[in-house]
């Protein structure tokens, strides 16, 4: 290319101080915490003035997207666009009006030349070469912009009046991003070897500084999100701290991780149930991430802010925090999966030890019945002879006969507690469950009434006969109501109903008393598992009652509220022809 020599150079040598004032400042703007929006009006309205020039425009490019900052200095006016970074973005509508839009198509070739978007960086055939310089970095400037615009509209405009001479320099910020510095001034011959120098060691230190920004926030945004994730690693070490205290502290600490945390919301969703989601916005972006484990999605994690933001890569979202979510995901899902893990090795064990007492029971209850089946042979026998005796009142018969009932039920406990560690089968019998709840509620009633607690019984006539041990279906009475009984320390009511359908005979136990938590209800039924204190319960008595109605080959609901009471509901089939019946006793 021809070399123009210009009338005179109108940034003489000596000026050089304004430039190096002009990179001492970008230097410091760069160490501010400025948006990069404010960075870039600082680093093209000092540059505009170092240069004694009218127009700036700075673009950037990267993954085929342009950002483009321009700054008009007569007018103090800073603009900022973004969109895709095609051949012809020039020729979309922009702001500047239609002798811009005219004017745009060379311009936009030139830049994309200087850009290296085409080959060699070769000018456009419009441009006016004998007036035009390309220096050995590849900036160029285009001392008359006349034969740049020749032949289209506007040449007079608004646009072209400011840039009668024009300076396009290159600038590199990072491996993948490029851009370009373009400069404008209302006088021809401005942009001289001199200043353009200058200019091209300001575009050099601007685009590190960018550079030097990006790593700063980068740096900043990775300790961010590696507090996040030390801080979802202690909570998880500790042992104390539920699954559900777990996700409500991962909500706590993961917006603290994102760009902008006080705009910032996380809600998680596990296995139906939500943590997070007071506050969370319905609608507008977000980031989402599956949590995943046991071969299918469990759950989902989301961060979304509950203001309008300016877009960046993927939105308002960096792509290092995409990145980010779906760790903590992966994180989560990995801590829940243990931490079920662990309560299957507890139950396991809870499975052991209570297996262990079993056979412990099983070792005791057989001393307990030899201790104790000959005293009580011993009350039988006598009570049986003292009945015989001649001349006895009706009442003292009576008397006695009670001294019998009691005895074979002590007897009948102790076989029942054999029963239990041993799981022997029921003794099947024709049974009919209103004489089971009649003969249960006689030694109940007095207790109950001592404890102001009132015992109503809605028992349906013809109940029709079931398959089973009346021994073992007078424990479920018995149990299930002294559980009631324990449910009401100030008083209240018992309701005791039976009912039949066409498959089921079934039994229901409810009371006023103080209810259960779901947790508590969900363990009611385990062996050893006991809200009383260690004088008041065992925690055998609900799980003895499930043993004897998974024999009888029935089943047990338990509805409860808490402060409203509970209602224990047993469904027993009823007796069909193919029963194999027990003698009876």
């Amino acid at each position: 290319m021809r070399q123009n020599t210009p009338p005179g150079d109108r940034r003489p040598s000596e000026n050089d101080r304004n430039y190096l004032t002009l990179i001492a400042n970008l230097l410091a703007f760069s160490q501010q915490e400025l948006s990069q929006g404010e960075f870039v009006r600082e680093a093209l309205s000092g540059v505009c003035d170092a240069a004694a020039c009218g127009l700036g425009e700075l673009r950037l490019v990267k993954d085929g997207a342009v950002e483009r900052w321009r700054y008009t200095r007569d007018r103090d006016e800073f603009t900022h666009e973004r969109g895709p970074a095609a051949e012809d973005e020039g020729a979309g509508d922009h702001a500047g009006g239609d002798a811009r839009a005219e004017c745009d198509a060379p311009l936009e070739a030139l830049i994309a030349g200087v850009a290296g978007r085409r080959a060699g960086g070769e000018l456009p055939p419009a441009a006016d070469r004998a007036a035009s310089r390309v220096t050995e970095r590849g900036a160029v400037s285009i001392d008359d912009t006349s034969r740049l615009f020749a032949g289209v509209g506007g040449a007079d405009g608004a646009w072209a009046e400011l840039m009668r001479s024009l300076a396009v320099l290159p600038m590199r910020v990072d491996r993948d991003r490029g851009g370009v510095l373009v400069l404008g001034s209302r006088e021809t011959w401005h942009f001289g070897p001199e200043t353009m120098g200058c200019l091209e060691e300001a575009a050099a230190v601007i685009g590190a500084a960018l550079a030097h920004r990006e790593a700063r926030r980068d740096l900043r945004e990775r300790v961010k999100e590696m507090t996040c994730l030390y801080g979802m690693a202690q909570v998880a070490a500790n042992p104390q701290v539920s699954s559900e205290e777990f996700l409500e502290k991962c909500i706590e600490l993961l917006p603290a991780a994102f760009r902008h945390p006080l705009a910032a919301r996380a809600r998680i969703t596990f296995d139906g149930r939500t943590a997070g989601a007071a506050g969370f916005p319905e609608r507008g972006a977000r980031l989402a991430a599956p949590i995943r484990f046991g071969g299918r999605q469990r759950g989902l994690v989301e961060v979304a802010y509950a203001e309008d933001l300016p877009p960046r890569d993927l939105g308002p979202f960096l792509r290092e925090e995409e990145t980010l979510l779906q760790t903590v995901a992966e994180n989560v899902a990995v801590i829940l999966e243990q931490r079920q893990a662990s309560a299957e090795v507890h139950g396991l064990l809870d499975q052991l030890r209570h297996a262990d007492r079993l056979a412990t029971i099983g070792q005791v209850t057989a001393g307990v019945v030899h201790e104790l089946n000959e005293p009580l042979g011993g009350i039988l026998g006598f009570a049986q002879l003292a009945k015989k005796a001649p001349g006895l009142t009706g009442q003292t018969r009576q008397d006695i006969d009670k001294i019998i009932a009691a005895a074979l039920h002590a007897r009948e406990v102790v076989r029942r507690l054999m029963l239990f560690a041993r799981r022997l089968p029921p003794r099947k019998n024709r049974v009919n469950l209103n004489d089971v709840i009649t003969e249960g509620l006689y030694f109940l009633e007095s207790r109950c009434e001592r404890l102001g607690i009132a015992l109503e019984r809605e028992l349906q006539p013809d109940l029709p006969e079931l398959a089973g041990d009346a021994s073992q279906l007078y424990q479920v009475l018995v149990n299930l109501v002294v559980n009631a009984i324990q449910a009401m320390p100030e008083g209240g009511f018992i309701t005791i109903r039976t009912e039949a359908t066409a498959a089921a005979v079934i039994l229901s136990v409810a009371d006023t008393g103080v209810g259960m938590s779901e947790g508590v209800r969900a363990k009611a039924l385990q062996p050893f598992f006991t809200t009383k204190s260690v004088t008041e319960g065992t925690g055998l008595g609900l799980a003895v009652v499930n043993g004897i109605v998974a024999a009888h080959g029935g089943t047990i609901e338990i509805e409860s509220e808490e402060g409203k009471g509970s209602r224990f509901t047993v469904r027993l089939p009823r007796r069909t022809g193919e029963d194999e019946l027990g003698e009876g006793r």
